[in-house]
């Protein structure tokens, strides 16, 4: 049996205040910067990061293959797609933001296991906090289609105060039809503001702000040669805060979220996990399972400056990544005590919230209940893999290290790069997504990185068009320049770099003191780039003086 699928299944666009926009990493471990994050206007804005989406045929009968992308014209099997993309920001419109709390009542009836007197605009309807242009749909390559007001439908807030466009937030961003017939989507223009003008006092919940972060469904209709229409098989799109350091990959990433809801809540690997446990004799790849948590955790140090008196401490003690690859041999195993000594530093899991990174354990970064009261830690299958990797069960192929990346784009490629250049975790309340994310209920069966879509807005057995970012900080910006240490250093950095050839660290916010600093300027910060011929990463474009 045939399927139509839209991938990536969950696609990730990025603020901008430029009209330009480069796509998203479309192949897990490639290389995508683009030539320059800003444009070559005067004022060298910040270029905005696409969303980009194909359609692909997917043969149920042998799962093992993989999917053909469709071809679109007057000759093929498929004569036209019809694209839909719905958004909408329900930030304004939902409950205030509080570690957990909710997470109980994700799938249930209002309140959602949030305290009943705890919106973070109890005033007015929810549609009045509520921005949603509803469904946009195009489908004929080169058509764009704004997520705006016109024509009028939603509500669109006008600021008293805030930055951006003066007349407050009129568009949520837009879509495009592409020539090959897929679907590029791009978001807001980092547009924050408050209709009452009432200051930002909180790191995540501002009562009377908006921004335009959005959310919301990708679906698309076929039309075959003998007229009938198919629905493909839908996906999603999040608009979220700017990658500040995109080759700098975050040690828990959220396909490492994802993939650990389906290992341990969906069956999705027997041979890993099963009747209600990892399995011991699992054996890792070096490759594929351990060296891209060491990698991503050894570049740290070019974003959090580790310092005096003891680098060794954390992400220091991860050098010589190769040798740790070296698997048992009957001649001995010389790496052992190494690995150990790396493993020892890891929280566990199973304490996930009784530990703070005071404690000499890695990473050294807050979790979900905050600073001071938890740190971050790996999800429960890194740590079973490392655990393994630690006692040399674990194998090692020929291959380079990182891994030579695919030369072309494949379906589970699109899922996977799209979902690696997010944040897993800490989720208070996070980049992108939020602790949502780990409740598998909300996935399509068989587990495939897909959210349900809801019917309505009141049907929770699936995600509707705001859900997925409305427990996320209002305005973004707020978390950005409160959560400045210890939290996603690889995507909002603690430290950086000047320069390829300078090995002094400057704090990389620095110039932005305030809340409405990070508002007005938060696209004038540097982006830190890798140097063409030297495995050194270091801040680039910046605007603003330090």
């Amino acid at each position: 049996m045939a399927k139509f699928r839209i991938h990536p299944a969950i696609g990730f666009a990025r603020l901008g205040n430029s009209d330009e926009s480069h796509p998203g990493p479309t192949v897990p471990w490639a290389d995508q910067a683009p030539a320059t994050y800003r444009d070559n206007t005067p004022a060298k804005r910040l270029k905005k990061q696409e969303a980009r989406f194909w359609v692909y045929l997917h043969d149920e009968a042998a799962p093992g293959v993989e999917p053909v992308r469709v071809d679109v014209g007057p000759d093929k099997a498929v004569r036209k797609i019809e694209w839909t993309v719905h958004v909408a920001n329900r930030k304004a419109a939902w409950y205030e933001f509080d570690g957990l709390t909710g997470s109980n009542g994700v799938l249930g009836p209002e309140p959602f296991g949030y305290p009943a007197d705890s919106l973070r605009n109890p005033t007015g309807s929810r549609d009045d906090w509520t921005i949603d242009p509803g469904p946009v749909s195009a489908d004929m390559p080169g058509d764009t289609r704004a997520f705006s007001k016109t024509p009028p439908n939603g509500f669109w807030p006008t600021f008293a105060v805030g930055a951006g466009n003066s007349s407050g937030i009129d568009t949520l961003g837009k879509m495009t039809v592409m020539a090959d017939s897929g679907l590029s989507v791009v978001g807001g223009s980092g547009n924050s503001g408050s209709v009452t003008g009432s200051p930002i006092h909180h790191y995540a919940n501002n009562p009377g702000w908006f921004d335009d972060t959005s959310d919301g469904s990708v679906k698309a209709l076929l039309t075959l040669a003998d007229g009938s229409k198919v629905e493909a098989e839908g996906a999603w799109v999040v608009v979220g805060p700017p990658d500040f350091a995109p080759p700098i990959g975050n040690v828990v990433t959220l396909y490492d979220a994802m993939y650990d809801v389906a290992v341990r809540k969906r069956d999705f690997d027997v041979n890993l996990f099963n009747a209600g446990a990892f399995v011991n004799t699992f054996t890792p790849s070096f490759e594929e399972h351990i060296y891209p948590i060491l990698r991503r955790a050894a570049l740290y140090r070019w974003v959090y400056d580790e310092g005096a008196p003891d680098p060794s401490a954390y992400h220091g003690s991860l050098d010589r990544i190769a040798q740790l690859g070296t698997p048992p041999t009957a001649a001995g195993d010389p790496n052992k005590p190494r690995r150990q000594a790396i493993f020892n530093r890891l929280r566990s899991p199973a304490n996930a919230n009784a530990s703070t990174i005071e404690d000499h354990k890695m990473p050294k970064l807050y979790g979900d209940l905050g600073e001071g009261a938890s740190a971050l830690t790996l999800t429960e299958t890194q740590f079973f893999l490392l655990s393994q990797w630690k006692d040399g069960k674990f194998t090692r192929g020929g291959g380079p290290l990182p891994p030579v990346p695919a030369t072309n784009v494949t379906a589970s490629g699109l899922d996977r790069a799209a979902l690696e250049a997010c944040v897993g975790g800490a989720f208070f309340p996070g980049i992108e997504c939020g602790w949502i994310v780990r409740e598998a209920a909300l996935y399509v069966t068989p587990f495939a990185f897909r959210f349900k879509h809801a019917v309505s807005e009141s049907d929770h057995t699936g995600v509707w068009p705001g859900d997925v970012t409305k427990r996320s900080a209002l305005p973004w910006q707020a978390d950005f320049i409160d959560c400045a240490d210890n939290w996603w250093p690889a995507q909002r950095p603690n430290q950086v770099r000047r320069s390829a050839t300078d090995p002094s660290f400057v704090q990389w916010a620095a110039g932005l003191d305030s809340h409405i600093d990070m508002v007005m300027n938060w696209h004038e910060l540097g982006v830190v780039v890798k140097a063409p011929n030297d495995d050194v990463y270091f801040e680039s474009e910046r605007n603003l003086v330090r």
